[in-house]
């Protein structure tokens, strides 16, 4: 079960002379979850800002449009949300997929999926 647990560690040395103390450890098994910005439409070779809200231990964050390699989305404290910015392919038209991924502290992975509208 996920939570903050506590083990208690007992150190004896070559002595005899014995050590003990309290250590906490968390149990994660939850994927982070993304919650991806509307998109507005956009046109075929622009930029395009993209956003998303995420779990606060979320360590690392990207999103990818179609087979395009990943971008990393950073935070941003006036928006509070992290932030990134894809290139739309010169060849993309109609509705293409963006694929956010999240990877919190323990390792956990998360998808989420947006979809952008490319009009010529």
């Amino acid at each position: 079960m996920d939570g903050r647990y506590a083990v208690r560690i007992v150190l004896r040395d070559a002595s005899g002379a014995r050590l003990t103390e309290s250590k906490h450890f968390v149990l994660d098994g939850t994927a982070p979850r993304i919650q991806p910005d509307a998109l507005a439409a956009a046109r075929p070779g622009q930029r395009v800002r993209i956003a998303a809200r995420v779990d606060d231990d979320v360590v690392v964050l990207s999103a990818r449009l179609g087979d395009g390699p990943p971008v990393p989305l950073r935070w941003d404290g006036r928006s509070r949300r992290s932030v990134g910015e894809l290139r739309v392919p010169d060849a993309a038209l109609g509705p293409q997929e963006i694929v956010f991924e999240a990877v919190d502290g323990a390792k956990n992975v998360g998808f989420a999926r947006a979809s952008l509208e490319v009009r010529p």
